[in-house]
């Protein structure tokens, strides 16, 4: 659609659309608020758009804090990113085959602060792995994921 603008009337306030009567301000705010839906939280929801909500996940924000170049930074990064795979109470072989990885994914990382990161996030995984007496149940797990991520590949 077209729309014009008149010189006389106040910026902003109404707008002439090809023909259609014209529409202030107001009305097109309230008719906005009717097409508006509601979700079960309450929530407007807004036909198609997708609001974008920061969520914070710290054992997925820490492989980002392993290639940051402050080295207190990458090692606090590495003990959070330990304490949810392997040592807390939500420790779960899933997440720690994915935390493997991704902390051998980083190795090959074109910047010199995240090699390091990774690099020492991975001699400390694998050295609480290894005591803890997970790593057996952790490659059992990266392994079934590689297979049925094979088997995705395979079936397209």
């Amino acid at each position: 659609m077209r729309q014009k603008k008149n010189s006389d009337e106040e910026e902003g306030s109404e707008m002439e659309i090809d023909g259609e009567e014209k529409i202030g301000d107001q009305e097109r705010e309230e008719e906005q608020d009717d097409d508006e839906e509601r979700n079960s939280d309450g929530e407007a929801n807004r036909g198609d758009e997708v609001a974008e909500v920061p969520v914070e996940n710290p054992f997925l924000d820490s492989f980002y804090g392993l290639s940051v170049t402050d080295p207190k930074e990458r090692s606090q990064a590495a003990q959070t990113m330990l304490q949810h795979c392997l040592l807390g109470s939500t420790a779960n072989p899933k997440d720690a085959a994915y935390a493997l990885r991704r902390l051998l994914n980083g190795l090959c990382s074109g910047r010199a602060a995240a090699r390091q990161g990774n690099a020492s996030a991975l001699a400390s995984f694998l050295k609480v792995a290894f005591q803890l007496e997970k790593m057996d149940e952790i490659r059992s797990e990266a392994l079934a994921s590689n297979k049925s991520i094979g088997e995705g590949e395979r079936s397209s």
